[in-house]
């Protein structure tokens, strides 16, 4: 029973901090949308729809935190630099965050 509650917290934050997961993906390298697919299920073992990659991916772009470099073959995604002081804050902030988190989740 624990493990499965475990398994569908995780699967829950998972969903909720894909934009975050993507955008520290994109602080490393450029990603086009299959390569974000790619990315998600190589690592985290999720298969996520193109429809929901696209959607954040262009989500995020409408919040000017990445851009997308389009060549005759393929479009891929950059951040941009408010894209990377978003990370930077967020990298730095890791303690804050995971406290943020637990208090969030206590049940009192």
């Amino acid at each position: 029973m624990e493990s499965k509650v475990i398994s569908k917290l995780r699967h829950r934050l998972f969903r909720e901090f894909l934009d975050i997961i993507l955008l520290n993906e994109l602080n490393i390298r450029n990603l086009g949308g299959y390569d974000a697919l790619s990315f998600v299920y190589n690592k985290y073992g999720y298969r996520v729809s193109a429809g929901t990659i696209y959607s954040i991916l262009y989500s995020l772009e409408r919040r000017g935190l990445i851009r997308n470099l389009t060549t005759a073959q393929k479009t891929v995604f950059e951040l941009t630099n408010e894209g990377e002081e978003m990370m930077d804050v967020i990298l730095n902030n890791n303690d804050q965050i995971f406290v943020l988190t637990k208090k969030l989740i206590k049940l009192q």
